[in-house]
This record gives C-alpha cells, sequence and structure tokens, in this order.
C-alpha cells in the first residue's frame, strides 16, 4: 500500500536481516518488532530511549490500525437503525475513536508513567467495542458474521498494545533498577572513603 510504515509479522520475513520473531533484545530493554519502516527497515523502537526513537504517534502501527477500525466502524454503524443513534450507534463509535486518541494522548505527553496509563485506556476501549459488536450481532443490527473482520482487527490490535505496554514496562522497570544500583554504589563508595 501507500503507507510509509507497516507492521510486518516476524514469522520467518526478514531473518538474516538481524529479525528475530517477535522480541528484540535482551532485558528490560527488549521490545516487540511490530513498527518497522518501509525505506530504511530501522526498527522504530529499540534505538536508545523509547520516548525519543518515536518521532509521532502516527509512527505506530497501533496507532494507524486503530484508526482504520474506527473508520470501518462509523461505516458498519451507518446501517444501524435510526433509533440507535443516541444507543449503540453513538457507543461504539465513541469507543472505537477512543483507542487511537488515548494512544495519541499518551504518547504525546512524553511521561512513561502516563502513557502506560493511557494505554490501559485504549485497551478498555478497544473491549468496549468487541463487546458491541458481539451484541449488535446478537441484537440483528448487523448480518450474522458480519462483524467478525473487525473483531479480528480487534485482536491483533489488543495484541499490539499488550506488546507495546509489556515493552514500556520493562524499560521503565530497566531505568529504575540502573538508577537504584547507581545510588546504592554511591553509597558504597562514601562510606569505603570515610
Amino acid at each position: 500500500g501507500g503507507r510509509g510504515l507497516v507492521e510486518e509479522r516476524l514469522n520467518g520475513r526478514g531473518k538474516g536481516r538481524g529479525q528475530g520473531s517477535g522480541v528484540r533484545g535482551q532485558g528490560a530493554g527488549k521490545c516487540v518488532d511490530y513498527w518497522w519502516r518501509r525505506i530504511d527497515r530501522q526498527p522504530l523502537i529499540c534505538q536508545g530511549s523509547l520516548m525519543t526513537s518515536i518521532r509521532s504517534y502516527q509512527d505506530l502501527v497501533v496507532w494507524q490500525k486503530s484508526i482504520d477500525l474506527a473508520v470501518r466502524t462509523y461505516e458498519l454503524t451507518r446501517s444501524f437503525p435510526s433509533e440507535e443513534k443516541y444507543g449503540l450507534t453513538s457507543q461504539m463509535r465513541r469507543a472505537a475513536a477512543s483507542v487511537p486518541a488515548n494512544i495519541a494522548e499518551g504518547h504525546a505527553r512524553r511521561s512513561t508513567g502516563e502513557f502506560l496509563q493511557m494505554l490501559g485506556i485504549a485497551r478498555g476501549s478497544l473491549a468496549e467495542v468487541e463487546t458491541f459488536l458481539i451484541l449488535s450481532e446478537r441484537l440483528g443490527l448487523t448480518q450474522s458474521g458480519s462483524g467478525d473482520t473487525l473483531l479480528e482487527d480487534c485482536a491483533e490490535i489488543n495484541r499490539m498494545l499488550n506488546g507495546l505496554v509489556s515493552s514500556v514496562s520493562n524499560r521503565q522497570q530497566g531505568r529504575n533498577n540502573k538508577g537504584q544500583g547507581e545510588r546504592q554504589g554511591s553509597g558504597v563508595r562514601r562510606q569505603s572513603s570515610g
């Protein structure tokens, strides 16, 4: 397609260029290989600080896929009856739009803790979308199976969000451990010098 950024599931493709099978790097600095540039094939994560490696939330494929999910949700709900305008139609659209919005807001705040908090909210909104899709089919608002593709998209986005949360959490823990070690080492040096 025309996107400058694509997700590649590392199921054997790209091996020999240093790619793994889902996780790149070791220890607290590891991260999930979901975000790659089409042009230079370089990871958007795993380069220095997580928050500075990604130039914009729009570089995140999970954000791009969430935008696509929101658009398809709007398209699906256009066929809902008018009496659902302030019911499922409104709720599904709000929840779907909330997923990329919270990813964007969390990244823009430039605080790891706030980023994790907003990613958690995004996951909650995604669960709402899934629930509303199932409910709309049970109520006969959509044809049987018509929401299956969207449910598959939700599952994929959820896996990507989980991977991103894990990556950010591990990196934050690594920084905390490093800082604690430095403080302890400093205390030992002071004691020995006295």
